[in-house]
């Protein structure tokens, strides 16, 4: 019977050996696993980091090609209305030469026909 109980004695420290191995392993394993969160956590937030600081770097780079974008169709917009009013006065000054060059042609031809009027007579 002492061989017996030494038999499982012998046996049950063996699969207590086991246990204890497993366990180990299985511990060490898991502190991997928690140490590949930790980093994929890290890198993670590392990331997002980029991403938000590259974010605002786009933002800010869209606003200032906007805001150059409106200053130039405002400038544009200045020269086109001064254009325009050099246009404007350019084809005022001409019509009025015009009209004055019709009015004088209309004196002139009025006062011709005033003297034939008065040579008919």
């Amino acid at each position: 019977m002492t061989i017996f109980f030494a038999i499982v004695a012998v046996v049950l420290l063996g699969l207590l050996l086991v246990v204890l191995f497993t366990n180990n392993r299985l511990e060490k394993a898991v502190t991997r696993g928690d140490e590949e969160i930790v980093a994929l956590k890290k890198q993670a937030e590392a990331d997002r980091q980029n991403y938000e600081s590259e974010a605002v770097r786009v933002r800010d780079e869209a606003e200032a090609t906007v805001a150059a974008a409106r200053q130039k169709l405002n400038q544009q917009a200045i020269e086109l209305e001064q254009e325009a009013k050099r246009l404007q006065e350019h084809y005022e000054s001409e019509a009025a030469r015009v009209r004055d060059e019709a009015q004088s042609t209309v004196a002139a031809g009025q006062q011709k026909l005033n003297q034939q009027a008065l040579a008919a007579c």
